[in-house]
């Protein structure tokens, strides 16, 4: 039985893999669970999955003071503390819990690049670490790659089309892959004039046509920024230049990526759009095992389409090519205000074309000469935010 600790238990990834807990109870225990700030609902969990170590991030008070009642009927007095670990720990007290000695799998399932220090405990605690955090990566995968080797961890990627790349390019060796395609569902704008972006409305932006996600995701799907970061993400978790890293727009979303190799093979994954499968392998690798989603049925499929993306339209592939080029802070600070311009969009306070725009205006501007570190990579994410927020 495997023990599992989870990072961003209240979010979507982080229900999706309790669910797959909870179906398979004879296979995971779970054994730690972090949030950021729903104690409501981490409570909960806690006491449906008898958790024995839970961390709240956020130490707002009024999440500290909230729920109080329903924290103290809680079965806390019933945890062992035999190590003399509080049953919920606050703020970076947290991030002990990315490393406790019996957990088998950390599940980095929280976004942002706050998230970093989760990850950094888990690698040079050995872990197996299933990453669904593309921030962790964009931002310091030079740092967090060669930690993975030094310390001997091991890293799989969660988000789909990283699962489906990291799945084919088991076909063959490292050194004969001479090409990544990540698939596109092309968003709700895909068939959209340049012109007619002016005018998108947020409501428009979030109808995205193949996948249920978190608005912030929903929104750079829309404008590509995710394939953009999966881009950088991918040149870091299959050490390949984002020459050799492709986009085609797949609109059926029923190939999920792709690896081609030096004979011209390619090798795809394939799968109606389920997170359950990859969330499910990362957790049981190098096992599988049954889930819920069904079989594809070819003779319904009948055909599947492919097409190359508009860089004029979704200008986001190209710029995330060239930062990610240019190294050094920027890829971090794209990240951040892209983030940040997304979350002005999503409050109605900049409109759909502002986000490109504004995220070439502040990566025009000067950055800071220093040393690349972690505590460094979120100085600059936080003070890019500031800059975001009121330009």
């Amino acid at each position: 039985m495997k023990k599992i600790v989870i990072i961003g238990s209240t979010g979507s990834i982080g229900t999706q893999a309790l669910n797959i807990a909870e179906k398979h109870k004879d296979k995971f225990e779970v054994l730690a669970l972090v949030a950021n700030s729903n104690k409501e609902l981490l409570l909960e969990q806690k006491r449906k999955f008898h958790v024995k170590h839970c961390g709240l991030f956020s130490i707002n008070k009024s999440n500290l003071n909230s729920n109080q009642n329903a924290e103290n009927t809680t079965s806390d007095k019933n945890i062992s503390s035999s190590n003399n670990e509080k049953s919920l720990v606050y703020g970076e007290e947290c991030y002990e819990l990315a490393k406790l000695a019996e957990a088998d799998v950390i599940v980095v399932a929280s976004s942002g690049i706050d998230t970093l220090p989760y990850l950094i405990n888990a690698i040079k605690a050995k872990k197996t670490i299933a990453i669904a955090n593309k921030e962790c990566l964009v931002a310091a995968g030079e740092i967090v790659m060669p930690m993975v080797k030094k310390y001997g961890a091991t890293l799989i990627p969660v988000d789909s089309e990283h699962s489906a790349i990291w799945q084919s390019s088991h076909s063959g060796e490292k050194k004969d892959i001479k090409k990544l395609l990540l698939t596109a569902s092309g968003g709700p704008f895909l068939n959209y004039k340049k012109e007619d972006l002016k005018h998108v409305t947020l409501a428009q932006t979030l109808k995205h046509p193949n996948w249920t996600m978190g608005r912030k995701i929903t929104v750079d799907s829309a404008t590509m920024f995710n394939k953009g970061l999966e881009i950088i993400e991918a040149k870091w978790l299959f050490d390949m230049s984002v020459d050799n890293i492709e986009v085609v727009v797949h609109r059926e979303s029923i190939i999920h990526s792709m690896v081609e190799f030096a004979d011209s093979t390619v090798i795809a994954q394939m799968s109606y759009p389920s997170m359950e499968i990859p969330i499910q392998l990362a957790l049981t690798y190098p096992s599988r095992i049954e889930s819920n989603v069904p079989s594809l049925d070819f003779a319904k499929l009948s055909t599947l389409h492919f097409e190359a993306i508009d860089s004029e339209k979704f200008p986001a592939i190209n710029l995330s090519k060239e930062v990610c080029k240019l190294g050094d802070f920027y890829p971090t600070i794209m990240n951040s205000a892209n983030e940040m311009l997304v979350d002005r969009f999503i409050n109605e306070k900049i409109g759909y074309l502002d986000i490109y725009s504004k995220v070439e205006k502040i990566l025009a501007m000067e950055v800071e000469k220093l040393d690349m570190t972690i505590e460094n990579i979120i100085y600059i994410s936080n003070k890019t935010k500031r800059i975001a927020e009121t330009i």
